[in-house]
């Protein structure tokens, strides 16, 4: 039974790890399957410059963001971000640096050449974000890193839930199981607040962006493979520790003194 179990935990401790893994590094690269792993899409392949220019531009003008050199979505990842066009082909990938936050005009003035094509969107954008989601961008973005940080802690954990569960093999000492045991639920409880925090945020940010999109057409979608890799091992670290409570040391042989009989004389 203790075989099974240890063997059980160490499969799922390893698979959570490499889930985890996935969900960290998403779109920090243009490869599959990094490409697509992302926490969340902007999408702005529908964005009005009619709000901005009003009269100055016909109704039935129809402005490409493929023509003007703009991405019309943007992978936003744990650590970077890909940009994709209008057909949501992913052309580049941002090199990893830092935590990656959530700022529309950043984004653009990083990646239009066009000093006027930047003004002109970074125009709609201002008006684009109410003042429920500006006011809090710092409360959000501080949202964001706690979720990036949590996330780093958990793989760190499951790391070490690993090599714990490999002396599990060797070691039989009731120590080696409580070490587990805290290791497996504070690596659920730091993957958990991660995967908690980045889906209430960006579903926060989703829902203000869309209440606007009719009229300023920039939207937010989250990214299922990311939320679908991280609730997973969030799942599997619950497992583990379940599996870890399951375990127990070996049992130390009982050595039965029997009397020694004397002699008579």
């Amino acid at each position: 039974m203790n075989f099974l179990t240890v063997l059980a935990s160490f499969v799922i401790t390893a698979a959570s790890l490499i889930l985890a893994i996935f969900a960290c590094f998403g779109s920090t690269q243009n490869s599959t399957p990094l490409n697509q792993i992302y926490v969340a899409q902007i999408d702005i392949s529908n964005i009005s410059f009619s709000t901005v220019l009003g009269a100055d531009l016909p109704q039935s003008t129809v402005i490409s963001l493929d023509a003007l050199g703009v991405p019309s979505y943007f992978n936003l990842g744990v650590w970077s971000y890909c940009l994709a066009n209008s057909e949501k082909q992913i052309t580049s990938c941002t090199k990893p640096a830092g935590i990656e936050q959530f700022d529309l005009e950043k984004l653009l003035k990083d990646n239009v050449e066009n000093n006027q094509v930047t003004e002109l969107i970074d125009q709609v954008i201002s008006l684009a974000l109410p003042d429920e989601l500006d006011d809090k961008m710092s409360y959000y973005n501080a949202l964001i890193k706690c979720m990036s940080i949590t996330l780093v802690i958990g793989i760190a954990l499951l790391g070490l839930n690993i090599i714990v569960n490999i002396l599990r093999w060797i070691l039989h000492f009731t120590f080696v199981n409580v070490i587990g045991r805290i290791l497996s639920i504070l690596s659920f409880i730091s993957l958990g607040i991660s995967a908690g925090t980045a889906t209430a945020t960006y579903v926060v940010i989703k829902n203000i962006l869309s209440d606007n999109y009719s009229q300023y057409g920039i939207k937010l979608s989250l990214g299922r493979n990311f939320y679908a890799l991280l609730w997973a091992s969030v799942a599997g670290c619950l497992i583990n520790f379940i599996l870890w409570i399951l375990t127990r040391q070996r049992r130390k042989a009982q050595v039965i003194m029997q009397p020694v009989p004397t002699e008579k004389f």
